[in-house]
């Protein structure tokens, strides 16, 4: 009996440490997910910050920097352009309250109740 006790007790050694190797696991997916999402927040944090910038940064007479601003609404209005023309392409429009894509034809929007066309 003292083989199978042996057996016995080195099954319950790997079960317990693939229980918890599994829970490491689990516990390494889960902080990868909240880093990703902190991560997130503080792109998200930079981009207000950089937008907010450049609005006060606006009335500057610094030429580097209004060369950078004017480039940057440049690239602005062509993604804009680039939008309207994948829009257009799909026979969609964008409500201009709630900023959903809609069907060209539609006189109201379906989310939230604003004139789209006029």
């Amino acid at each position: 009996m003292d083989k199978f006790d042996d057996v016995l007790q080195k099954a319950k050694d790997m079960a317990e440490t693939a229980y918890k190797k599994t829970g490491d696991a689990i516990d390494i997916g889960k902080q990868r997910v909240e880093i990703a999402s902190l991560n997130g927040k503080i792109s998200n944090l930079y981009e207000q910050l950089g937008r907010k910038a450049i609005e006060d940064l606006k009335e500057t007479e610094n030429e580097d920097v209004c060369l950078i601003i004017n480039n940057i609404k440049s690239l602005e209005d062509k993604v804009e352009e680039l939008k309207t023309n994948i829009l257009n392409t799909k026979g969609k429009v964008v409500c201009p309250n709630c900023k959903k894509e809609l069907d060209i034809n539609t006189k109201f929007c379906s989310y939230c109740g604003a004139k789209v066309n006029e």
